[in-house]
């Protein structure tokens, strides 16, 4: 390429000098280059520079006198670095390297790797952060709409569920957004294990989580502390659990019961209202059953169960009428006798029921020929009997009309 002496063009932006302007075009010589290739403008220039090429004056004080406001200290320092010489012939040369600057260079070269590796890190780390934070905060936002929903539910009265497919049409009919939630759940959790027993764990494990988000959502705490108070857990195992947070505490069962207690008492009280115009018929039974399914353990085994029911029930036939056709009154005028009714129960069921085994085989035994006695009246007089047959055709029965006023289970003792 041929250029006019100091007339350009720019070998950088292709300016030209023109004949009104009065700008000062310089040549490249051999000590510039090196100048040139040092400054800091010059990793941004497109062309090779080169001996002999043109400059404006701009370009030429960005290139070459960029260092003219300098300190004399910091320009030597930037120079010194310099290890190239230039001969006559105006060829570069290299001649040597400092050893100490050589080593400087690789320095830098290590600690810029280590700082890529860093930022190569940091960057891994954001982004599973980033994909953690999402789950995160999807599922915290799942276990607060199943918490406001299990919240809702129990101010209704209503009791928790204990079935694990009605409990999650429960969570996804009130909130569609809880749709394949506990599906999400029961496919973490090992999916070798029976299908509805790992189900049922799952939806524990949902109440135990609500119920550590929202401590009013207790109902299946307060189940579980129930359960345990019937199967004759101590005081100090209830609390055990609760402060494990699987149940309620001792005395929240205990004040819990005595709602329930109260809220039957009254339960039984407006059933004998709403039915009062009806023939309200009472029902006591004992139930003994020799076949209970227990595990035997160290300390006990297998014990004869009883069972004690007060019913009522009503009739749908049309009352009694007060008078007869004589205008006489039909009722005892003295009304119900209490007492009669005591001693006829005592001296017909009381006495009878009340014999243990031992002391009717002490009377058997007793007794010179003991084939004399009907078989049906020796089994009859032990009172003890196994209803499993009664109780399964009852289950069938509906129990629209009747009214449990008591349940009293115990061992039976023989």
């Amino acid at each position: 390429m041929l250029y006019n002496y100091n007339k350009g063009p720019c070998t950088v932006c292709g300016r030209e000098k023109s004949k009104e302007s009065k700008e000062r075009f310089q040549k490249i010589q051999t000590q510039t280059l090196a100048k040139v290739q040092r400054s800091p403008e010059a990793s941004l220039l497109t062309a090779k520079l080169q001996v002999g090429y043109q400059l404006c004056q701009e370009h030429y004080n960005k290139l070459v006198c960029y260092d003219h406001n300098m300190k004399s200290s910091k320009r030597r320092n930037n120079t010194i670095n310099d290890t190239t010489y230039y001969g006559k012939n105006i060829q570069e040369k290299r001649v040597r390297l400092s050893q100490e600057n050589n080593a400087i260079t690789i320095e830098q070269l290590e600690l810029q790797i280590k700082e890529l590796e860093k930022e190569l890190e940091r960057s891994q780390m954001n982004g599973n952060n980033n994909e953690s934070a999402q789950l995160s905060n999807f599922f915290n936002s799942q276990m607060g709409r199943m918490t406001r929903v299990f919240y809702q539910h129990q101010r209704k009265g209503n009791l928790p569920i204990q079935n694990a497919d009605e409990f999650v049409c429960l969570i996804e009919a009130h909130d569609p957004e809880l749709c394949s939630f506990f599906d999400i759940l029961f496919r973490s959790m090992n999916p070798n294990e029976t299908r509805q027993q790992l189900k049922q764990k799952v939806m524990m494990l949902c109440y135990q989580m609500a119920a550590l988000r929202n401590k009013q959502v207790s109902g299946a705490k307060a189940a579980i502390g129930l359960y345990m108070t019937g199967t004759g857990t101590s005081t100090a195992g209830i609390n055990t659990l609760s402060n494990m947070g699987i149940s309620a505490t001792y005395q929240t069962v205990y004040n819990n019961k005595k709602k329930i207690v109260a809220a039957h008492e009254q339960s039984v009280q407006k059933y004998i209202s709403d039915n009062r115009n009806q023939l309200l018929i009472l029902n006591m039974d004992d139930y003994h059953d020799l076949h209970e399914s227990r595990i035997p353990s160290i300390t006990s085994i297998n014990r004869i169960s009883h069972m004690a029911t007060t019913l009522l029930n009503t009739s749908s036939i049309a009352p009694i009428p007060l008078f007869t056709s004589n205008l006489f009154s039909i009722h005892n005028p003295n009304g119900v006798d209490a007492l009669l009714l005591k001693n006829v129960l005592y001296s017909q069921y009381m006495t009878r029921f009340a014999i243990s085994y031992n002391t009717q085989k002490s009377t058997w035994i007793s007794i010179n020929d003991i084939n004399s006695l009907n078989e049906s009246d020796l089994m009859e007089s032990l009172a003890i009997h196994c209803y499993d047959a009664d109780l399964t055709e009852k289950h069938v029965r509906k129990f629209d009309t009747t009214k449990l006023v008591d349940f009293i289970p115990s061992d039976l003792k023989i």
